[in-house]
């Protein structure tokens, strides 16, 4: 008797279930015979929001079907894994395999045991291998042979699309591979990109010894062509920007209304300034050269007209990508130059997860910390960002004390609080953009609830004769509770513009500034940890999901309606 888990399954005797996988191999090799060789047909393939795709490449439709059968999806796996390895040969494999299968059927008609089947086919896999070690031809530099490089990639080419176009193409692949190889190390197929240019024909594709951004100069009076060039790659708004926080600006008055358009022109125009002043200080009349701008964010019509009247050339590139390879090339240039030489500064390597020297050192941090009086000062009307101290993400950090005061910038209560920071978050630093810090020591601060058995403090706040020195004393007193006047305000905006927020700060307030900035500390780097995970899920989702790079065609590109937004993450 076969008890079945599932009421609904199938129950199928050996010959029956033998039957099925054989249906199921021979059915995807009728899916994909039809396109196999320069005379298969083209698919068309539609999406689940609409989109259409139509091509003839055999892991691109092994990857977009949703096969249900666990054989030939099994099948389809054992092809895709070919075309990871060797590039091509996606539909030969499920055509082998069914042909194979179709044997096996005729075998197991005449009676012949599975077993003595798949014996069979070690064996004849086994004599295969043989054959192919004596057939194949040794090359002692793959990538310096060019014509057997070309052959070997005009073969796959002219599979996938028409010979008028494959030739050309072969040439192209291998010269593109020939330039990015280097003696002892493999490939780095990221250094080839493949730029889509919508407006022209597919005859018209060529190879650029070099990078190819996808914007030109933004502003009709900057200059198309430009040599011996100073290239300036930043990540900087030069336009105006929503807050990151809900915010209002209100007015009573025209006059009021311009006052604040101007300062809001005042701040995008200091950053431009600051170009323009870097381009006149490295280019001279005695060297000659030019400035190039390359910025991953927008850029308002009055930045660029500010840059054109400098003669400098500005353009946006939107992959990151594109900006270190511009960083790459510069260097690669720099070092090959007759009587140049290029050294890295001190942590700044082009490794996003190299060593901070200067700011991690965790061994120096101390144990407990309390903000001296004598690193406090009026508190300015504006309050400057703290520096990059070279993490990548910036960081911003209030202070607000009793008596309208604050820490000044080189106090070591600052760089206290930014060291913590910057150690704790260094296993979620390329998660992170930007970080904002609140600290607020009040004498109006929080009462931390007590025991009842526990001893009571009772605390008093007094001023000294100057007004400027707070001084706490604490003695047992069952009347009063702890003082906890340290409060910690944290907000983590993520590079997908999300954001990890420290809510509700009051309810953990504390008795000392390390125990505070340990208590957020330990918050944010909970919180951070579940939005990595949720991160790096749903990017290789999306990786799974996305469609190949290919020479296909691509007739719609729309992908439905985008998902609202998801709101910050409060703890």
């Amino acid at each position: 008797m076969v008890t079945v888990v599932n009421s609904k399954a199938d129950v199928l005797k050996a010959s029956q279930a033998l039957a099925v996988n054989l249906n199921a191999a021979k059915g995807l090799q009728e899916v994909m015979k039809s396109n196999l060789g320069p005379r298969g047909t083209l698919k068309m393939l539609v999406g689940g929001a609409g989109q259409i795709k139509i091509t003839k490449d055999g892991s691109v439709l092994l990857g977009e079907m949703q096969i249900q059968h666990p054989t030939a999806s099994m099948i389809a796996r054992a092809a895709s894994a070919q075309d990871e390895f060797t590039g091509d040969g996606t539909t030969s494999s499920v055509m082998f395999i069914g042909e194979l299968m179709k044997l096996a059927e005729q075998s197991l008609a005449e009676g012949l045991h599975p077993r003595l089947i798949a014996e069979g086919f070690e064996l004849a896999r086994e004599e295969t291998v043989k054959f192919l070690d004596s057939f194949k031809v040794h090359l002692d530099d793959p990538l310096g042979d060019r014509e057997k490089l070309v052959c070997v990639s005009r073969t796959s080419l002219r599979t996938k699309i028409a010979p008028a176009l494959a030739d050309p193409m072969a040439e192209v692949v291998v010269d593109a591979v020939r330039m990015i190889k280097k003696q002892g190390t493999p490939l780095d197929l990221n250094m080839v990109e493949i730029l889509h240019m919508k407006n022209k024909l597919v005859t018209e594709t060529r190879l650029i010894k070099g990078l190819v951004l996808d914007h030109g100069a933004r502003h009709p009076d900057m200059p198309k062509r430009l040599e011996n060039c100073y290239i300036l790659t930043c990540n900087v708004s030069l336009e105006y920007e929503k807050s990151e926080v809900n915010a209002g600006f209100f007015y009573s008055s025209t006059e009021q209304r311009e006052k604040l358009v101007d300062s809001e022109r005042k701040f995008t125009d200091e950053k431009v300034k600051k170009i323009i002043e870097l381009k006149k200080k490295v280019c001279t009349e005695e060297n000659g050269r030019t400035f190039v701008v390359i910025n991953q964010k927008g850029v308002d019509p009055t930045s660029l007209e500010m840059l054109a009247r400098e003669a400098s050339a500005m353009t946006r590139t939107s992959p990151k990508g594109s900006v270190m390879a511009m960083v790459i090339l510069a260097i690669a240039v720099w070092s090959l130059a007759p009587g140049l030489s290029y050294t890295a500064p001190p942590g700044g390597g082009l490794n996003r997860k190299q060593k901070h020297g200067n700011i991690r050192n965790k061994d120096k941090l101390p144990d407990v910390y309390e903000i001296p009086l004598e690193e406090e000062e009026v508190e300015p009307e504006a309050k400057p960002e703290m520096p990059d101290r070279r993490v990548p993400y910036s960081m911003h950090i209030v202070t607000q004390l009793p008596q309208h005061k604050h820490l000044h910038e080189e106090s070591n209560a600052r760089k206290f609080i930014e060291d913590k920071l910057v150690n704790s978050l260094e296993n979620f630093e390329e998660f992170i953009r930007h970080v904002e810090v609140h600290l607020q020591v009040s004498p109006h601060f929080h009462r931390e609830k007590r025991p009842d058995k526990a001893p009571k403090i009772k605390t008093t706040v007094s001023l000294d004769e100057d007004g400027e020195e707070v001084q706490v004393e604490a003695q047992q007193d069952p009347g009063h509770k702890m003082l906890t006047p340290y409060i910690v305000k944290a907000t983590l905006t993520l590079v997908n513009h999300h954001k990890v927020v420290l809510t509700n700060p009051e309810k953990h307030a504390q008795p000392s500034l390390t125990e505070a900035v340990d208590h957020m500390i330990d918050v944010l780097r909970h919180s951070m940890r579940e939005e990595k995970n949720r991160m790096i899920s749903a990017k290789r989702r999306a990786q799974e999901n996305a469609l190949p790079d290919d020479m296909d065609h691509l007739l719609d590109e729309d992908v439905g309606p985008s998902k609202p937004k998801r709101g910050p993450v409060t703890f």
